[in-house]
């Protein structure tokens, strides 16, 4: 099993053409060294919400790199902005 928790682009791509070819998650999952409920969770980001020629929501590569990055540079803004608020107060303190 791969041990990193986040799929990088390269294999999003990769599940994007297992995936919309008609091969099982499975069968996905065992190819790309992954739990079919990580792989199932790496589905979500990227599902078209359009039907695909086998009957499943399409899945797009592409799509879930943009939310995976946005997810990734909202909680990195949060932490800014905390970290701000926690000098602010204590520069108050002082």
């Amino acid at each position: 099993m791969n041990k990193s928790r986040n799929f990088m682009r390269g294999e999003r791509l990769k599940l994007e053409k297992l995936y919309n070819s008609g091969e099982p998650v499975k069968t996905i999952a065992e190819s790309m060294g992954r739990h079919p409920s990580t792989v199932y969770k790496e589905l979500q980001k990227g599902y078209t919400n359009v039907m695909d020629k086998n009957g499943r929501i399409g899945y797009d590569a592409e799509l879930a790199q943009r939310r995976a990055y946005t997810k990734v540079r909202a909680a990195a803004e949060k932490k800014k902005a905390k970290a701000a608020e926690a000098r602010r107060k204590k520069a108050e303190c002082v």
